[in-house]
């Protein structure tokens, strides 16, 4: 009505609706032209709505082209001044930009009761997907911040808040990882019954990039609570995605093109044999880990860190299968894990993937660690102590202190051994020193399987 009666009023209308659609087109110093002339202008008005409603778009706008100090300064003049103030309709949007300026800014606490806000008017309004997404930045700062109780429980608020509605399948799964992860840490284990209930769910999620990232996820959860049986059918499941993807024959090959096919397959192949030799498969395993490997060596990425694991684990199959044949080939896949391990430095420049998972020091340990027992057990107390003392000097506190404990007892053992096998040696009786097969209190093999967490 105001527009119909005074022009100032339509000429801000005007701009606040081609800023939009310059926004729109990402056309964003055009739309931020238009939106100061319309603050501007509301300034003249001296009309609080308006000047709120120019405010918010302008902010909106800053936070969009990284002016996220200014978007602060703008996005809280629309905030209502005292608590007897009505707040603007869409005040859930102001709430989510300044959240999201305040991320930008690293300024986390702030960010988070912003966005805290924000999921409240969202939740108010029955405004699904914005809650959702709101719950789920919540949940990774508090997640961030080690609440893990306030991280869990927004997960599930996310998740919730995706019952009924198939178009967003994604989120939902998405939040049912995280609750379930969360679930864990606080020795909850029951989510990984929903999470191998609802694999099926995956086939909903149009985009196969995202049906790929979401079962891999979803296959590392349920390896996690020890369901590998789901778990290999997760990664099954993201294996056939990935094929059909590659073959043309997914009605989203688009998503696919712009990744490593090769790569993803090598990922997959190696995450089924993970599983299959928790389930104690191992010669099942064993095939997968050498198809895995030729994919890898195929593969246009860097991945010395997955032919490292690969190695690792097939190497692990080997050493609990029966027979000479057997331990010969462990003892050269461990050297081979530790090779590969060692030059992850060179593949940690060439690719993101190796950037967001540089463990090599991990698999350098583990390699050493069982090459030591394999010594042991061979009788070759030197290398074994030298294994071991190699293992113990790459263990970091994150690796966590029960694992330096078991190799420090077993260097002390093999010291120990070595030192009474000299003296018997030494004695003019000669007294006969027993040999033993293994470290005591340990099997001559790495205890866990490496994984692939990133599909690239």
């Amino acid at each position: 009505m105001k527009a119909m009666k005074n022009p100032h009023y339509r000429e801000v209308e005007n701009l606040l609706r081609l800023g939009s659609q310059r926004l729109r087109q990402e056309l964003l110093a055009e739309a931020l032209d238009c939106f100061q002339r319309a603050y501007r202008q509301a300034i003249k008005l001296a009309d609080a709505a308006v000047i709120r409603s120019c405010a918010f778009n302008l902010g909106a706008c800053m936070v969009a082209i990284g002016e996220y100090e200014r978007a602060v300064r703008y996005l809280q003049l629309v905030l209502p001044s005292d608590a007897a103030e009505k707040p603007v309709p869409y005040i859930g949007d102001v709430h989510f930009n300044i959240g999201v300026a305040q991320e930008r800014l690293n300024k986390g606490d702030a960010a988070h009761e912003a966005f805290r806000h924000a999921y409240v008017h969202y939740k108010k309004n029955e405004k699904h997907q914005l809650e959702v997404e709101v719950a789920f930045r919540i949940a990774r700062y508090s997640e961030s911040q080690a609440s893990i109780q306030e991280a869990r429980a927004y997960y599930k608020a996310a998740m919730e808040a995706c019952r009924g509605d198939p178009t967003l399948t994604e989120w939902r799964l998405r939040s049912l990882v995280k609750f379930a992860f969360c679930s864990f840490i606080l020795s909850d284990f029951e989510p990984a019954t929903t999470l191998a209930e609802s694999i099926a769910d995956a086939h909903l999620i149009p985009s196969n990039e995202s049906r790929v990232a979401i079962l891999n996820e979803m296959g590392i959860a349920l390896m996690n609570a020890n369901k590998y049986g789901p778990a290999k059918e997760c990664f099954e499941a993201g294996l056939q995605s990935v094929t059909a993807a590659s073959s043309g024959e997914s009605p989203d090959d688009s998503s696919g093109s712009s990744r490593d096919p090769m790569f993803q397959r090598a990922a997959f192949l190696q995450n089924i044999a993970s599983a299959l030799t928790a389930l104690n498969r191992y010669d099942e395993a064993i095939g997968k880990y050498e198809e895995a490997l030729t994919l890898f060596d195929a593969s246009e990425t860097a991945n010395g860190l997955g032919r490292g694991h690969c190695y690792l684990n097939a190497a692990l199959c080997h050493a609990r299968l029966a027979g000479r044949e057997h331990r010969t080939s462990a003892r050269q896949l461990y050297e081979k894990a530790l090779e590969f391990a060692k030059e992850a430095a060179s593949y940690i420049k060439m690719s993101v993937f190796n950037v967001q998972h540089a463990d090599d020091r991990k698999t350098q340990w583990q390699a050493l660690e069982a090459l030591g027992a394999m010594a042991f057990s061979n009788g070759d107390m030197q290398t074994a102590s030298d294994r071991f003392a190699a293992s113990l000097a790459l263990l970091t506190e994150k690796d966590g202190k029960v694992h330096q404990d078991r190799i420090e007892a077993k260097l002390k053992q093999t010291q120990q051994f070595a030192e009474e096998r000299a003296r018997a040696e030494a004695s003019p009786e000669r007294h006969r020193v027993e040999r033993v097969s293994s470290v005591q209190g340990s099997p001559a093999r790495v205890r866990s399987v490496q994984i692939c967490r990133t599909i690239l």
